[in-house]
């Protein structure tokens, strides 16, 4: 039993000693680093991040928002028309105007749906289109039926210009590109498309964008960088978190030209509970 122990115990070192050989130490010069500070990543994520940033930055341009007068700040509903708050309203306008990126944050409750309301109305005006997309398939469905607008799951609209999500003999995501026409061998009736009904769009929104892992943004940032259309991050970083790796938000956040945080919070009555 203790030479069974001591062979557990050289293996689990070894296996740290592989781990390491491929991580970044993110904060080498500390001494008195606390446990629960995050030090080491591995380093096919951090090269995962530096090559989205980098996409983001290729795609950031300054643009102009919609003018607040004239976007139209009221919104009907069930309980009868009322104005949208003053970030709600600057959320609306820079979503539908001409910044390339555009990052909308805000936890449950503060009126996210409400304002891509406004958005997709003054977007129809001068008409453009939204097309919304979401993490999964039910999402963009809810989406799409409350904002009165096209939307489909992230994963879809990636299918449909060729991108294809898989694992590795290790279990690691890697992803791949179908050429346009080219048949999927592992769907043979699935072929990429040449081209996307987000090409035509002017405005691709990416709800609960808090839940996109780095490798599906990067995907998404490829293919906006191939079509006219601008991308609008909306959701809440600190909410639900990605399956796979998280700060895709986050990283186009920071290269976003527009950023608009949502505060308030409107879907309670009771003020206090909301607080």
């Amino acid at each position: 039993m203790v030479g069974e122990g001591r062979h557990c115990r050289t293996t689990l070192d070894e296996v740290v000693v592989e781990a390491l050989a491929h991580a970044l130490d993110l904060i080498p010069e500390a001494l008195d680093r606390p446990d629960h500070v995050k030090r080491f990543m591995a380093s096919s994520t951090a090269a995962l991040k530096v090559e989205l940033a980098a996409r983001f930055d290729a795609l950031t341009r300054s643009g102009v928002t919609v003018d607040r007068n004239t976007n139209g700040h009221r919104q009907g509903g069930a309980c009868g028309r009322r104005s949208l708050d003053g970030r709600q309203v600057a959320a609306a306008s820079a979503i539908a105007g001409t910044d390339r990126l555009v990052s909308v944050t805000g936890p449950a409750g503060a009126g996210k749906t409400t304002m891509l309301r406004v958005a997709n109305s003054a977007l129809a005006r001068r008409g453009h289109r939204m097309f919304v997309v979401a993490p999964t398939k039910k999402a963009a469905s809810v989406a799409g039926r409350e904002i009165g607008t096209h939307a489909a799951s992230l994963h879809a609209l990636l299918a449909d210009h060729g991108w294809r999500s898989g694992r590795d003999e290790a279990g690691a995501e890697v992803w791949t590109r179908l050429q346009p026409g080219e048949v999927d061998p592992r769907s043979p009736c699935s072929t990429a498309l040449a081209t996307s009904r987000s090409a035509t769009e002017n405005r691709i929104v990416v709800d609960e964008a808090g839940m996109v892992d780095l490798h599906t943004a990067n995907a998404l940032a490829v293919v906006a960088a191939e079509t006219v259309a601008g991308i609008a991050m909306v959701g809440d970083h600190l909410q639900a978190m990605p399956v796979g790796h998280s700060g895709a938000m986050a990283s186009m956040t920071h290269r976003s030209t527009a950023v608009v945080d949502l505060t308030a919070v409107h879907r309670f009555r009771d003020q206090k509970c909301a607080a």
